[in-house]
């Protein structure tokens, strides 16, 4: 490779960035000194590829003003992949084993015939760089995960060149200690860095950081005088629901999933972690308060919860007393309620008026109910499922339009005698962008009912409508990006005379790469799955 002019762009990288990375604030010395100069290393290969004109993919150059920032980005996250090597941190192999698990081997794309998780390893940088330009990407291309490995070997010769001399620290292995007396908020923190902060959450802090600006701009657009505590309490809870349960894009797995299997503690406190899943969240009325707890009732479950009130000195140092309404979350650890994010207080006229207003506002998640009504909400899903299927046959189906679609389901309705309610449907039709064009429906024997508008030139193209090279391309890439494995699976079931699938900007393979392109694409389908309350409760209502 030719080395590189003089780039316009030769500013290092500093510490701060680095430590951006870490579970620490203050760097540790000669050691984050070393991988702050690999880093730098890693940003040099890339800026040299930058430059040369030879190398023939357009990695660079869709990204205008900010390219710059995302190479030390990518660098930073190179060296502390190097990092988790050296120190057998353990976050780069919990990635690879489920990779190993979910897809059958330790990485999507290439050839692991020599592939070796003791090793450092070509395809894993090749990888990386893959997976960070294409959350990165703004023009919605899929690039060729191929197109990475000239990049991804000089940088294995730099890494490789320094491992000998790399250093190691002791910190990661008490970091990831967990006494079972360790207080939840001192967890939470361990949470946070893996889940917002660490290098492999890099798609969860492009997520976030738009969710922020889409708050933001809402509230300006709706002349919402939003003073800086209540948008420091948003932004709060928003960054508390990534710690639970937001997927990342390496392969679906979450935050809470690695620090469960990277834990140092017994088995019951691992299981507990695990549980953290499943926190209670929506609003609850503040019954009273005492010397210890706040003692609140969930609106739509009725069920009563004594919180520790020491926990809600995170948030709030003072719980708002009846007649008041607040929205929280809570999380169960060392067998108490904790609030986890943050208390927004609501002043209610009443309690009946509260329940009409807010008991659906935020539906109750399935475990949030007793067991007793989860069996009933579990009957009743199985119910809506026997009827849907019992009617047309399948569960999934493919509409001319959403008109179609929605005279289909009165039918169904009133052969199961079940008022029809004019109302409901014109909703659903408004709630269709284009209701002129062909419509999935399928009933998710777990989660329910869900609806797809954006499949028309994929079908066209899977049942062999003549398309140019680029219209295939284009719909082979619809196909993966806008749909899960299931429904793509379904597709392809439908049309087993489809074309093959070719995606334009890459040489990928993709019908071997469904499953992982899946769990890049559409991380929340991978999770477990619960039956949507919206629809149970409306049993006896037009589907």
């Amino acid at each position: 490779m030719k080395k590189s002019k003089l780039s316009p762009f030769n500013t290092k990288i500093q510490l701060k960035q680095w430590l951006n990375y870490k579970p620490y604030e203050k760097s540790q010395g000669m050691y984050d000194a070393y991988y702050l100069r690999i880093a730098n290393q890693v940003q040099e290969v890339l800026l040299e590829f930058k430059e040369n004109d030879d190398i023939e993919i357009a990695l660079f150059e869709d990204f205008e003003g900010f390219e710059n920032d995302a190479i030390s980005k990518v660098s930073c996250v190179i060296a502390s992949f190097f990092e988790d090597f050296t120190n057998e941190i353990g976050i780069w192999n919990y990635f690879i084993a489920q990779n190993k698990q979910n897809i059958g081997k330790e990485l999507p794309f290439y050839d692991l015939t020599e592939y070796s998780s003791e090793y450092l390893n070509v395809q894993d940088i090749a990888y990386l760089l893959w997976h960070f330009w294409e959350k990165e990407n703004v023009e919605n291309m899929v690039y060729n995960p191929f197109s990475f490995e000239p990049i991804a070997e000089n940088i294995l010769e730099v890494l490789e060149d320094n491992l000998e001399d790399a250093p190691v620290t002791n910190f990661y292995k008490d970091y990831f200690k967990v006494a079972d007396s360790i207080g939840f908020f001192d967890l939470k923190v361990k949470l946070h860095w893996l889940a917002l902060e660490s290098y492999i959450a890099l798609d969860a802090k492009i997520e976030l950081s738009g969710a922020i600006t889409v708050l933001l701009g809402e509230a300006y657009e709706r002349n919402l005088n939003m003073d800086t505590d209540i948008v420091g309490k948003l932004i709060y809870s928003m960054q508390d629901d990534y710690l639970y349960n937001y997927p990342l894009c390496f392969g679906s797995i979450t935050a809470l999933d690695i620090l469960t299997s990277l834990a140092q503690c017994s088995d019951k406190k691992r299981a507990e972690i695990a549980t953290l899943r499943q926190t209670h969240h929506g609003y609850y009325f503040v019954e009273s308060i005492d010397k210890e707890y706040f003692h609140l009732k969930h609106i739509g479950t009725k069920q009563s919860y004594s919180v520790l009130r020491m926990s809600g000195q995170k948030t709030d140092k003072n719980m708002p007393e009846s007649p008041f309404v607040v929205n929280t979350k809570l999380a169960k650890w060392n067998e108490a309620w904790w609030i986890s994010g943050s208390v927004i207080g609501t002043p209610i006229e009443s309690k009946e008026k509260a329940v009409t207003e807010l008991a659906h506002k935020i539906y109750p998640k399935f475990w949030m109910y007793p067991a007793k009504n989860q069996e009933t909400i579990l009957e009743s899903q199985e119910s809506q499922y026997k009827q849907f299927t019992s009617f047309f046959g399948d569960d999934f189906l493919v509409f001319e339009n959403g008109e179609k679609m929605v005279e289909g389901l009165k039918a169904m309705n009133e052969k199961n005698g079940v008022f029809n309610d004019p109302v409901h449907y014109e909703n659903m039709l408004k709630q269709l962008a284009t209701p002129e064009e062909m419509i999935v429906l399928q009933f998710d024997r777990t989660a329910g009912i869900r609806f797809f508008n954006d499949v028309e030139n994929i079908i066209c193209f899977l049942r062999g409508d003549a398309v140019s090279e680029k219209e295939a391309g284009t719909a082979t890439k619809d196909l993966i990006t806008c749909h899960d494995i299931d429904t793509v699976q379904k597709l392809l079931a439908m049309y087993p005379n489809h074309p093959p699938l070719k995606l334009s900007f890459s040489e990928v393979d993709v019908e071997a790469n469904l499953q992982y392109y899946s769990r890049f694409y559409h991380t929340e389908y991978h999770q477990p799955k619960y039956p949507n309350i919206a629809d149970t409760e409306l049993l006896n209502k037009p589907l």
